[in-house]
């Protein structure tokens, strides 16, 4: 975002009062739980990931979160690029090595055939799998599948798929499902809670935002209309919500509910809007930070026949309209207008001019 690699190199303090780069943090960060496995080589999931109420599984250092796992090879590949730019040629080379070790982890003992799993626990029962009763299927790991590029015979694009057939109501996105109905002393609270309510097969936000970008990068701009048009507490096409129409939530009750349906969890509290607000701008209007500039990678749903969005970046103003040529699922850029003039850009990398202001229209067709 800053395009200044000065930040990498600022001395920031640990805990015991020592400092290092914040290079050297992220690679400690990236390294420590590289080394903290369980079953199979994967990062142990102890006491609960992104999902704590999945707090059970790994108690005895055992369990492992396949999940994580997938996150931690997303680290690992922006660290490897992160090294590269920095000209720190050994770090690109043993996190690159470091990615595909963990990624045929991964693909070896956390695929459970049409999907991915979410974790196994300390005696090995899968989490997420067709052969559990309930719980068969988790939303999270597919998505990050995506952002983490596990590409090995287009898995992420049939897990996404799987997802998309297994996980999709009315109401959003299910976290999971079925959801659990009774308790088992290898989850944790999750299995607790009422069936549909939050985290046990509930709508919930936060991993709906995740999946706009994913469905973003893999190009599917009906997908990204739909599923944004379900989260928004304003749009009532597929269903009735009933929260504050000018804030986001963590979750909607579902219609098994009663007097809930429709309404959230809470309001306010939620990871859901700086990722709602990160996968609208960056991609679904597709604005991507690079060393060069700005650029322009959009997945705009198919009724924005025009959408414009303006963005503040290293100094310079971006005010952007997109206007779609075709029907539907317009994602090449034919042509592109800087201050009335058309231009051509180099992977379409706009480049900042500190102080000025572009006015910069976009034609979008197949």
């Amino acid at each position: 975002e800053l395009g200044d690699p000065k930040l990498l190199h600022e001395q920031v303090k640990f805990n015991n009062g020592a400092a290092a780069s914040v290079y050297e943090h992220i690679k400690r960060s990236v390294d420590f739980l590289y080394n903290f496995t369980g079953l199979y080589g994967l990062v142990r999931i102890w006491g609960g990931d992104w999902n704590d109420c999945i707090n059970y599984a790994g108690l005895q250092g055992k369990g492992v979160s396949v999940w994580l796992s997938i996150a931690w090879c997303l680290a690992a590949k922006q660290l490897f690029e992160l090294a590269g730019m920095l000209g720190y040629e050994d770090d690109k080379k043993s996190y690159m090595e470091k990615y595909h070790i963990m990624r045929d982890r991964i693909d070896e003992y956390g695929w459970d055939g049409e999907y991915y799993l979410y974790a196994r626990t300390d005696d090995d029962i899968p989490l997420g799998s067709h052969t559990q009763d309930e719980g068969k299927i988790f939303l999270n790991p597919q998505i990050w599948a995506v952002f983490a590029s596990l590409d090995k015979d287009n898995r992420h694009i049939k897990s996404m798929d799987m997802a998309e057939k297994l996980l999709q109501s009315d109401e959003g996105i299910l976290l999971s499902r079925p959801a659990y109905t009774r308790q088992y002393d290898y989850i944790g609270s999750m299995a607790e809670k009422p069936g549909g309510v939050q985290d046990n097969g509930g709508v919930y936000l936060h991993p709906a935002a995740w999946k706009l970008a994913a469905d973003a990068i893999l190009k599917r701009n009906d997908k990204v209309e739909e599923n944004l048009k379900k989260m928004l507490p304003f749009d009532n096409d597929y269903y009735e919500t009933k929260g504050e129409p000018y804030c986001m939530f963590n979750c909607y009750y579902l219609e098994y509910h009663g007097y809930r349906k429709g309404t959230p969890g809470q309001s306010w509290r939620t990871g859901t809007n700086g990722w709602l607000l990160q996968s609208t701008v960056k991609y679904i209007f597709g604005l991507v930070p690079e060393l060069e500039g700005l650029k322009l990678n959009p997945c705009i749903p198919n009724s924005w026949k025009e959408c414009s969005i303006t963005k503040l970046f290293r100094g310079c103003t971006y005010n952007i309209k997109y206007i779609q040529k075709g029907n539907e699922h317009n994602n090449r850029i034919s042509n592109i207008f800087v201050n009335g003039q058309e231009k051509q850009f180099k992977d379409n990398i706009i480049p900042s001019i500190e102080g000025a202001a572009l006015d910069i229209t976009v034609y979008l067709d197949k």
